[in-house]
């Protein structure tokens, strides 16, 4: 017997154990006879007939969402030789596969299995128990690849077929229990499990599986196929006999295309391409989501014909009912399996030509998916419109105009403005954000020398104002925090488009931003956007600003998140102004001491990414100051089992012990945190080669004064890893990790006018 499934025959191969929990024969309970019509055309046009067979658990490969295949167990029943073919299992909705080998087989005692399961003090498993073992888990697994499975009714009819009549009643009454009729259930479970293997085997071009899966599907479940899972069940089924009696034109074994195609008009060769959409596949990466075009070269062709092929592509948008290989999922065990069709690669192909997402109304529904015949008109409707207006203009006026409408929605201006700003990139499919073509003709002349009268910046910065007029008309005299998000989203939305631009003469307008701006992320970050373009002067000023405290223009409620921002951009700048604020932030007697210690030690650094807060050297001066201080923080710690119990006000958390800290002789079992606790920890994690440090170290004073000196003998020339760059690489190579500076002679002081700069 195989062990390596042991949970999924757990119920099943405990049946001894339970074997005398059988009530007296007085107490069975009976079928009626309208029980036993029940059950009789329940084996006649649902389930599988068992007489004669012997149950099994079967290991089978089954075809995934994924694409690729997985091996589950299924019970089923073996059947003897028939004609002296190979013997075969088969499974509860009539399917079956050959007998491989014995080797992935697991004999079960049927009735005992069942007598475990049903005779007992409750009637029906207990939840907690079907987590617990695996059960639930299991069952989505089954749903998830489309095996098909056993339920109560179905293991009623079997014990029925096998003269099990009292287990059976039992069984029934089980399946009786809920709202709905226990018939429909399992006849929707078995339809779900044709639908699924269908699509899995589609989806992958195994065309002649799938075929066989449908058309099954449309015989033996004509009401179930009317749901709304299923309702593509005939459309999938009529396209696989349109796949399986298409006739191939010659091709050419390189190009996949007719020999002839190049001497082809081009619109032939579009409708051409057109004609293959369908042949159109992809893999989810995640769930949820839309699938990545993995494959599919027809689209690759199509966006190299350019605007040419719009027009075709918009008409195939809205008449064209094929599907492609590209399947819409919400989750693997999710009953749904949604096909794109040809008219969802039409659109999106239309949208990586015209380098716009912006001209079609938002669908109600899950994304894609959700472009039904409706859908599709409305916005084969939008494109023609869109076509009409701009379709004569080249890409980078057509922006400009879209720019400049003061009728545009703010979507598509936002849109308009980063098109201009990176109008030499690669065409990307609008929808998956994926590539799939590159521009043809000659490279365009870039906006910042093609547009005057206005600039293409000026043009940007005037879209952001109109923008910020519209949001102060609908909110007049507000500044929420949601008008405050609303407004950051606005600004950072054009100025990475201004940045991107490359336009020096935005610089001006940029340092005029950063000293209007109304809060101080919002000057930070014009001042790093002008610095970026060449003018200094505004992040000059910040960070003078910053070394004397003067942050008036942060409220005390945002001052927190202002202030990382803040940091970031100085941390970023490696200017010696910025440095030298960032040290001063450091300083005890700066008014923000307080918040920048706080928030310094709140950072974690058992994480992949590096906060602002610790991407600097002023960090460790903070925390090197914290070691003597001994007021406590709040916390709580104590050790528990295997594990150090941290206690907050209204919560807890757990981690490891560490290794030092294993041997109970070497650590206290609580204790209070105390800053300096948390900031020598802080320290030993960021500098390496420090002494580890914990508050329930029985020797944690010796602990910390060694530390202490440790730091000192290296002060001042703490660095980052050479060749890391933080924003642009904000994941470190290491675990949090400062170095000393191996030359002694230059040590630094961490005078303010002697900096240690990132190097």
């Amino acid at each position: 017997m195989s062990t390596r499934y042991p949970t999924v025959v757990l119920a099943l191969l405990l049946a001894a154990a339970f074997s005398n929990l059988a009530p007296a024969a007085e107490n069975e309970p009976t079928l009626t006879a309208d029980d036993k019509k029940y059950l009789d055309g329940l084996l006649k046009d649902t389930i599988f007939d068992p007489k004669g067979g012997e149950c099994v658990v079967y290991r089978v490969l089954f075809r995934t969402a994924r694409g690729s295949a997985e091996e589950v167990p299924v019970t089923g029943w073996l059947m003897p030789d028939k004609a002296n073919g190979p013997r075969r299992v088969f499974f509860t909705d009539g399917t079956s596969v050959p007998l491989a080998s014995e080797q992935y087989m697991t004999p079960v005692d049927f009735r005992a299995a069942c007598q475990a399961r049903y005779v007992s003090d409750r009637q029906t498993p207990d939840k907690t128990e079907d987590l617990e073992s695996g059960a639930l888990f299991r069952r989505m697994r089954k749903t998830a690849v489309g095996a098909p499975q056993a339920d109560d009714l179905a293991l009623a009819a079997w014990l029925y077929r096998l003269g099990h009549e009292s287990l059976a009643a039992r069984a029934l009454a089980v399946a009786r229990k809920g709202e709905r009729d226990p018939r429909t259930r399992l006849r929707e479970q078995l339809a779900w499990s044709a639908f699924a293997r269908m699509v899995h085997a589609y989806m992958v071009g195994a065309d002649a599986e799938a075929l066989a899966h449908g058309e099954r599907l449309l015989e033996r479940y004509p009401d179930e196929i009317k749901s709304n899972e299923l309702r593509q069940s005939p459309q999938i089924v009529a396209q696989l006999k349109r796949r399986r009696e298409r006739k191939t034109n010659e091709t050419d074994e390189d190009t996949g295309l007719p020999k002839s195609f190049r001497s082809w008009p081009v619109t032939r060769q579009i409708a051409h391409q057109i004609a293959a959409l369908d042949e159109t596949w992809g893999w989810h990466q995640e769930q949820p989501g839309d699938p990545l075009f993995g494959r599919g070269m027809a689209i690759e062709r199509l966006t190299k014909f350019g605007d040419a092929a719009v027009p075709a592509l918009i008409d195939a948008i809205e008449t064209d009912e094929r599907l492609t290989g590209l399947v819409y999922i919400t989750c693997d065990s999710a009953r749904n399996r949604t096909f794109l069709g040809v008219r969802h690669v039409a659109l999106a192909t239309v949208m990586a030509i015209l380098r716009t997402r912006e001209f079609e109304p938002t669908p109600s529904g899950d994304g894609l998916a959700a472009l039904d015949t409706g859908w599709a008109k409305v916005t084969a409707e939008r494109l023609r419109a869109y076509w009409k207006m701009y379709g004569r203009l080249p890409f980078d006026e057509r922006m400009m105009k879209v720019l400049t409408d003061p009728q545009t929605r703010s979507t598509a201006r936002r849109e308009a403005a980063w098109n201009l700003a990176t109008h030499d990139e690669t065409v990307r499919d609008a929808v998956m954000m994926r590539r799939i073509g590159r521009e043809v003709g000659p490279e365009p002349l870039p906006p910042v020398r093609k547009f005057n009268n206005p600039t293409a910046a000026d043009a940007i910065f005037s879209a952001m104002d109109i923008e910020f007029k519209s949001l102060d008309l609908e909110h007049p005299g507000r500044n929420s925090d949601a008008d405050i998000r609303e407004r950051q989203a606005i600004e950072e939305a054009y100025r990475a488009a201004l940045v991107r631009l490359r336009d020096e003469r935005a610089a001006a307008g940029m340092a005029k931003r950063a000293a209007a701006a109304n809060t101080l992320s919002a000057r930070a970050h014009w001042a790093r956007a002008a610095n970026r373009l060449g003018d200094r002067n505004p992040l000059r000023t910040l960070a003078e600003d910053v070394s004397a405290g003067i942050l008036a223009k942060a409220p005390k409620d945002r001052l927190r998140v202002d202030l990382e921002e803040v940091v970031a951009v100085l941390v970023e700048a490696r200017a010696p102004e910025a440095d030298r604020a960032l040290v001063t932030l450091g300083d005890p007697r700066h008014p923000q001491y307080p918040l920048v210690l706080r928030e310094i030690l709140d950072r974690s650094t058992d994480t992949t990414r590096r906060s602002p807060w610790l991407s600097h050297p002023f960090c460790l001066t903070v925390l090197r100051g914290a070691l003597d201080d001994r007021s406590p923080r709040g916390f709580r710690l104590r050790i528990v089992g295997n594990a150090i119990v941290r206690h907050y006000q209204h919560s807890v958390s757990y981690y490891p012990i560490p290794e030092y800290l294993l041997d109970p002789k070497t650590r206290r079992s609580a204790t209070e945190e105390c800053v300096c606790d948390a900031a020598a920890q802080m320290l030993g994690d960021l500098i390496d080669g420090l002494p580890k440090y914990h508050p329930l170290c029985i020797d944690a004073d010796e602990r910390l004064s060694a530390m202490k000196v440790a730091f000192d003998s290296s002060a001042g020339t703490y660095h980052l890893p050479k060749g890391w760059d933080w924003p642009n690489q904000p994941t470190a190579p290491r675990k949090f990790v400062f170095v000393p500076d191996p030359d002694s002679s230059r040590r630094r002081e961490g005078r303010l006018d002697d900096l240690p700069l990132l190097r």
